[in-house]
């Protein structure tokens, strides 16, 4: 879900905004570069073979377009403060797996309608996520980040785009690297806690976001047997972390823990102390499958663990219900902790025998009674048989 407005397309002539534009092919058509970027001899960009499409011009303006069309932007904006928002879909069948979200204090059905078909219905509040954009020239890096991204421009030698021919042999100081690790990867988490001490440990921006995805087939990969059964939906994990762990929580089975792990700067682009917020929404009978556990009621316990093995403070909520069991922190900081959850289930062999009724026979000369209890006793006169 985001947040619009309609203003005229930036790229149109003479529309006073000062753009330097091609001519407009028509109401919503724009030429589409089709072949890689070539060069020549000396390095010149080749000229590109393009097409004529329909709405296929991105934004290359500040004016943040998230479609353009019809001579028109639909101009991004923020969320006004933290909005709540109801989404309502039918779908011919029910998500499978997992779901990822930038949302939090959800509340999540599924309704089963004709055949297949479902109705999923989930109620959701905005975050805000902090972004971190940054440049820097090479010779002005530290060494440690230096050392880094010598050996292919990417972080620790993962991939990287470039402005320039993608020649590697070419020395740091005559390419300019591009890293956008995606926000599950684990290196694209160790590069974010690496940049911290040198930007302030602060957010460039804070986006507010409410989205909600299916986890691919990458995500999933290595998660518990009983987190990526397919045949329904499993849970949802959600966070507003910068960078989290790809995938449900991992199971600690040594600790007997749900682990998922989160990296943030400490403040805003404000200035202000950033507060996570992690919500765990998963189905009971997964849980049980993970732990073994009869279908008894559960309980759950959950802590924030920051990078140096303390326990961070967080408004924390465990609850089970309709087949569903909800677990939520939110108010604690960063920048890398491991959030913990730890399920338990009480022993059932004390229930039983605390909770099966037994009877008695009772004798007073030739009068007999039955009494039924969980500690039965025979009335005042009469002896047990």
């Amino acid at each position: 879900i985001i947040p619009i407005e309609i203003v005229s397309d930036p790229c149109v002539p003479n529309n006073g905004w000062g753009e330097n534009c091609d001519e407009d092919e028509g109401l919503g058509f724009y030429e589409v570069p089709i072949t890689e970027i070539e060069y020549d001899e000396d390095g010149n960009e080749l000229p590109r073979e393009t097409r004529i499409g329909l709405a296929g011009r991105v934004s290359s303006t500040g004016n943040d377009c998230m479609v353009l069309a019809q001579n028109q932007c639909a101009k991004r904006h923020a969320f006004p403060g933290e909005s709540r928002f109801a989404l309502k879909v039918r779908l011919g069948q029910s998500p499978k797996g997992w779901l990822h979200g930038r949302i939090s204090k959800p509340s999540v059905a599924i309704n089963q309608l004709t055949g297949t078909s479902v109705e999923l219905d989930i109620v959701a509040s905005t975050v805000k996520t902090p972004i971190v954009a940054v440049s820097r020239s090479w010779s002005s890096l530290p060494q440690p980040l230096q050392d880094a991204y010598r050996a292919t421009g990417g972080f620790n030698g993962a991939s990287a785009g470039t402005r320039n021919r993608p020649t590697f042999e070419m020395g740091p100081e005559v390419r300019n690297a591009i890293s956008a690790p995606t926000s599950y990867s684990a290196t694209g988490m160790s590069e974010l806690i690496a940049w911290l001490p040198y930007i302030g440990d602060k957010s460039t921006a804070d986006i507010s976001k409410w989205t909600l995805r299916s986890l691919s087939e990458g995500e999933l990969a290595g998660a518990s047997s009983c987190f990526s059964s397919k045949a329904q939906l499993n849970g949802l994990v959600m966070t507003n972390a910068t960078q989290y762990s790809a995938g449900p929580p991992t199971f600690d089975r040594a600790a007997g823990s749900l682990d998922y792990k989160v990296a943030a700067p400490h403040y805003t682009s404000g200035g202000s102390v950033f507060l996570g917020t992690y919500d765990l929404v998963m189905r009971s009978d997964v849980a049980r499958c993970i732990y073994g556990f009869s279908k008894a009621p559960l309980n759950a316990s959950i802590s924030v663990v920051d990078n140096e093995g303390v326990t961070t403070t967080a408004t924390k909520l465990v609850s089970e219900r309709d087949g569903w069991i909800r677990i939520a922190a939110y108010g604690f900081g960063f920048s890398s902790p491991t959030i913990k959850v730890v399920l338990t289930q009480e022993s059932t062999t004390a229930t039983k025998t605390t909770t099966k009724k037994v009877t008695i026979t009772c004798k007073k000369g030739k009068l007999v009674k039955k009494v039924t209890g969980l500690k039965p006793t025979c009335p005042k006169g009469y002896k047990k048989a």
